[in-house]
């Protein structure tokens, strides 16, 4: 930004001095110089002001919880299992840890052990559990609990029914979120995404893939799917 500056000076003279005074009285007068332009710095620009934080949650609700084993929310559209992970209410009952490895869903097929080897009990393949809660619900979250991280596939797909149509959902994912304790211990997965409206959700794998250490995927073993939404926002 450019403005003038004027600059002011006193041009003086003597006169006569009047009748009584002891000296000539000097008279002066105002000039102005002529201005010169003098450059302002241009003004700060505003600062961006960043959008709001997301809201933390305060407290959910686990709509995938069903200990009664009966009705809705229902693990039963999900691949069967074997042996001692063939009862696939378990993943429902509320329970990551039990006193004995012998509980959740073992999916057939996988490898003999993480160095590769032949499947149980199945050829290996595409595998899903599904919690169907009857009618349309909101959640944000669903947290994958693994008995071992062995049986923990490296990658993972999710999907929801909406208007009987599977739909693929985008997530972000967060490993070893939490652990339980004891003989039939596992590992939590957490995955996140935006609020979506759906009469079911499932989680999808491969087990002729790898798991997350990197070594043959045994066979897939889950001790506990739980799904949440926000009930109300952190005070």
């Amino acid at each position: 930004m450019m403005v003038s500056a004027g600059l002011v000076a006193l041009s003086c003279t003597l006169v006569p001095p009047p009748p009584g005074s002891c000296a000539p009285c000097p008279v002066c007068t105002p000039e102005v110089a002529e201005a010169v332009p003098v450059a302002l710095p241009a003004p700060a620009p505003a600062a961006a002001t960043p959008p709001p934080a997301p809201a933390a949650c305060g407290s959910r609700k686990n709509l995938a919880l069903n200990p009664d084993r009966a009705g809705f929310p229902t693990p039963l559209q999900s691949d069967h299992g074997w042996g001692g992970g063939s009862d696939v209410w378990e993943v429902v009952d509320g329970r990551v840890s039990y006193d004995s490895w012998a509980h959740g869903l073992a999916f057939t097929g996988g490898h003999n052990g993480p160095s590769g080897g032949e499947p149980w009990g199945a050829p290996a393949g595409p595998r899903q559990a599904t919690i169907d809660f009857g009618r349309p619900l909101r959640f944000d979250r669903l947290v994958v609990w693994n008995h071992g991280e062995d049986h923990n596939p490296a990658e993972v797909e999710l999907e929801t029914l909406q208007d009987e149509r599977w739909v693929p959902l985008q997530f972000s994912r967060a490993r070893a979120t939490a652990q339980s304790e004891g003989p039939g211990s596992a590992t939590a997965d957490t995955y996140s995404f935006e609020p979506v409206v759906a009469r079911a959700v499932r989680y999808r794998f491969d087990n002729r893939g790898r798991n997350v250490l990197g070594t043959w995927n045994v066979h897939g073993w889950l001790y506990e799917l739980e799904v949440f939404d926000c009930l109300a926002p952190a005070e």
